[in-house]
């Protein structure tokens, strides 16, 4: 991004502005680079949600036990390679995923993926804090409050902690992590003790015509998180070497993601009930389960408001309010607009797009996997790669197709399909496509130096930083 668009101070951002915009037009220092336990707890803070709870009961009460479990471990395998992955290439080069999606797409170009990041994560924000909403109000029904102004409250809650960046997110996470484990463990040796206990997993058959597939199980697990997954990196930019995360992607999300989940699915298969929440309820554990609620939800979506943050700074920088709005304001705003989408009953028109934008998701951390990987030509420096934008919609149709078609992982084969094609598009038309606008294939510039210095600050820091820290 050109030097006017970010806060100056003697020709260098003075590190108190660059807190204040979380870093989200530059790399993190490693001054500010964070222990591995702080950030396993922020990780682990994001996928430690209801909605693993709600998908293992969804998926558990369609599979027998055995071909549940299979499924969860397969497609979380997936979801946890993309979290070390794009952990990895933050790591390496310190940026956002909003930011790092310019070494592929270029700086317009990333405005794309960063509205559809923005636009995601207000939705689900918005439908999270409606449906705690719901939950108080069925739960203590004496409440006269609507459920829809209960949920607008708690969203403007999550903004307090958001606000504060990753710091705000480390303490929410401390107290509610620990909090949230132990409210699982207590939910799973609860249901055990019901009438059939554990044993009945083992006979569990789903009733006649509500079977799922292996694929559309696989599909819909990977479909609810690879969202979350991608914007890990937003979190392991602050990680002190590649061994922390690793070994935090993996711990966090393999607690949170298939963790809850078989909580969900042996309350779905015990209490023969595909409904999570109403299936704890039979069973006395309503109040419980919403106490976890709440505490998830703050973890889970102040990961949200972060993650959308920085990508509406990626969308702005390249206008004239870049480098204008801080952190603060922006999570402000993104929780502001969450609100009155919930209040105005938006969301539910909002959900089917979201649904159908998400096929999209997995073919941009091949993109970006690809490009450090395998062509290493940053295209910081362009406006936009037509090459990459091109990719990006035949791995979308390609995971469609195999979803339609009931055909493997849909995500998986829709992810390789990307970094395919992406590479070998990319080797036959790098050299003309750069080329066209002042750059030559290895870094050298023949038009515009500050172009080719800015395309070869990708190279820079994707190299020279990660060779500056410890694995």
């Amino acid at each position: 991004m050109a030097a006017s668009k970010k806060p100056q101070d003697g020709g260098q951002a003075a590190e108190g502005a660059k807190n204040a915009y979380e870093y989200a037009f530059e790399p993190v220092p490693e001054s500010k680079r964070k222990t591995g336990i702080s950030l396993f707890m922020v990780l682990a803070g994001y996928p430690i949600a209801v909605s693993n709870f709600v998908t293992g009961a969804a998926v558990g009460y369609r599979m027998p036990f055995a071909e549940a479990t299979a499924a969860f471990l397969c497609a979380d395998a997936f979801l946890i390679a993309v979290a070390i992955m794009m952990g990895l290439a933050a790591f390496a080069t310190g940026y956002s995923t909003a930011f790092l999606s310019r070494m592929v797409f270029g700086k317009r170009g990333s405005a794309i993926f960063s509205a559809l990041i923005v636009l995601s994560s207000v939705t689900w924000i918005g439908i999270n804090g409606n449906t705690f909403g719901s939950m108080v109000t069925a739960n203590f029904p004496a409440i006269a409050v609507p459920s829809v102004i209960i949920g607008v409250v708690i969203i403007l809650v999550w903004s307090i902690s958001a606000a504060h960046g990753y710091k705000g997110m480390e303490i929410v996470s401390w107290m509610g992590v620990p909090t949230a484990v132990a409210m699982g463990v207590i939910c799973f040796v609860m249901v055990g003790m019901q009438s059939g206990g554990y044993g009945s997993l083992l006979s569990f058959a789903p009733p006649a015509g509500m079977e799922m597939g292996f694929t559309d199980a696989t599909a819909s697990i990977v479909g609810s998180w690879l969202f979350g997954c991608l914007i890990a990196a937003d979190v392991c930019r602050f990680a002190k070497s590649k061994r922390h995360v690793v070994v935090c992607c993996a711990g966090a999300f393999l607690l949170g993601l298939f963790g809850f989940q078989m909580v969900g699915c042996v309350v779905a298969q015990i209490a023969q009930n595909p409904n999570f929440s109403e299936a704890t309820a039979l069973m006395g554990l309503g109040y419980l389960v919403l106490a976890c609620t709440l505490v998830c939800l703050c973890t889970t979506q102040d990961n949200n408001i972060y993650g959308a943050g920085l990508a509406m700074q990626n969308i702005l920088s390249e206008t004239k309010l870049g480098g204008k709005v801080t952190h603060t304001q922006m999570a402000v705003f993104i929780t502001a607009l969450s609100s009155v989408l919930a209040l105005c009953n938006i969301l539910d028109y909002l959900l089917p797009v979201i649904t159908f934008l998400s096929v999209l998701l997995s073919p941009v951390p091949a993109l970006i996997v690809s490009e450090r990987v395998f062509v290493k030509h940053p295209k910081m420096g362009i406006m936009s790669n037509p090459v990459a934008l091109a990719c990006w919609i035949a791995g979308g149709v390609v995971g469609q197709v195999c979803l339609s078609a009931n055909f493997f992982v849909p995500p998986v084969v829709s992810f390789l399909f990307t970094m395919v094609l992406y590479t070998a598009a990319s080797k036959v038309l790098d050299g003309k496509l750069l080329a066209g606008r002042g750059l030559v294939v290895g870094g050298a510039s023949v038009r515009e130096g500050a172009v080719a210095a800015d395309a070869a600050a990708g190279a820079v820091a994707t190299e020279g930083d990660a060779a500056g820290r410890t694995d």
